[in-house]
């Protein structure tokens, strides 16, 4: 089994496509090709480095948080159950909508954008308004976001489980119509052939039942 081949590095794609633009005698239009492609190359691999950047810069923080709202959310499944043994509607409604609240919690973690400073959901007493407010604005399009792709994800998957169902009645419908194709043409195979019998001066004399038409 052939291994799979790796796609190449951001920097080595901009190091080849440097090297091909650089060549005696290249044509213009190519070169010209060349040298967008190398403009594209350096911006996607200065948003990679920022990327990086930001991902180090804030990886102990989320982690942090992302540790706390999985032991809240723990603590608040283990209350659901409990509530429920008790038949507490009032508090079971009150801990599922907690519940929800803590799995947005870390939807937001998980999928904050890479290139923007981390808002935590844990802020210091100190928070100010214009913060606040950037942040749940910035949790309300993550979420958003999220259920965009979902839906998207959710009709693709919908339209290859009809292409799927439609690709199994076509099947059925071609192997229904070789087994009918088949079953006659066994039949004419299953049939007696009639023998003739061939004269030494290779006349074939007619049959009886020929003789009676006659």
């Amino acid at each position: 089994m052939s291994k799979k081949k790796r796609k190449p590095t951001l920097k080595k794609q901009l190091r080849d496509t440097q090297r091909l633009a650089e060549r005696m005698g290249l044509p213009s239009e190519i070169k010209e090709k060349k040298d967008q492609e190398i403009k594209s190359l350096k911006k996607n691999l200065k948003r990679q480095k920022e990327a990086q950047r930001f991902e180090l810069k804030y990886k102990k923080i989320k982690f942090i948080e992302k540790r706390k709202v999985i032991r809240k959310l723990d603590q608040t499944n283990s209350l659901v159950e409990a509530a429920e043994r008790q038949g507490d509607q009032k508090s079971i409604s009150t801990l599922l909508a907690e519940r929800d609240k803590l799995k947005n919690d870390l939807l937001y973690i998980n999928h904050y954008p890479v290139m923007q400073k981390y808002l935590s959901l844990f802020p210091p007493s100190g928070e100010t308004p214009e913060s606040r407010k950037l942040r749940e604005e910035t949790y309300a399009k993550i979420l958003k976001t999220i259920k965009i792709k979902q839906e998207i994800r959710d009709k693709e998957l919908l339209q290859a489980d009809v292409q799927m169902q439609d690709d199994l009645k076509d099947n059925q419908r071609i192997v229904a119509e070789d087994a009918f194709f088949a079953l006659a043409s066994d039949s004419e195979e299953a049939q007696p052939k009639e023998r003739r019998v061939v004269m030494r001066d290779g006349r074939v004399p007619m049959l009886a039942k020929n003789f009676e038409k006659i």
